[in-house]
């Protein structure tokens, strides 16, 4: 039964961004009610998250409009999962997942990020992993400025990469800005 539960609050938790702070709390608080089983589910939830990381595919709308609201529908979630996921770094109250743990995904990212920027055909996944990595920066920027300034200076290079658009290489500058 806890296990509908805990379904049930992750996927109202990562439908809306808005409240998730509020979320947080929520899910720190079944954390500490039920650690046990909440240690498992919150594993296998941030598994699952990071799998949608990989092989991220531009679907154009005039082709497949169904695969392209898919498409807009997973990034969507990504993005809440992501705020969601600094929120409960937030709170420090849920032992398993603290900053530490967020700065790590965030460091894998950008190693991805650095290991397929020179291919052409990643270019939509850069943008989407730059986009996760925008809003962990938005929740943490003191702590993440100096410890990854060195890379968002390399991907805001002038230098040409082809699975970087201008649109995210700004993005990279802009944070190099905060």
């Amino acid at each position: 039964k806890m296990q509908q539960v805990f379904d049930t609050v992750y996927k109202i938790c990562t439908s809306n961004k808005m409240f998730s702070k509020i979320y947080a709390r929520v899910l720190t608080s079944l954390c500490n009610k039920y650690a046990s089983e909440f240690n498992e589910f919150f594993e296998t939830r941030l598994a699952a998250y990071l799998t949608t990381m990989q092989n991220i595919v531009d679907v154009d709308q005039n082709i497949d409009y169904d695969a392209f609201c898919e498409f807009s529908a997973n990034n969507n979630t990504r993005k809440n999962i992501t705020n969601l996921l600094c929120d409960i770094a937030k709170t420090g109250a849920y032992e398993s997942f603290q900053q530490s743990n967020l700065f790590k995904i965030t460091e894998d990212l950008l190693a991805h990020i650095l290991e397929i920027v020179e291919n052409a055909e990643k270019q939509k996944e850069v943008e989407e992993i730059s986009e996760t990595i925008v809003i962990v920066f938005s929740h943490f920027s003191k702590e993440l400025k100096e410890q990854f300034r060195p890379i968002f200076e390399k991907l805001a290079s002038p230098e040409k990469k082809p699975g970087l658009s201008s649109r995210t290489k700004f993005k990279y500058m802009d944070l190099i800005g905060k």
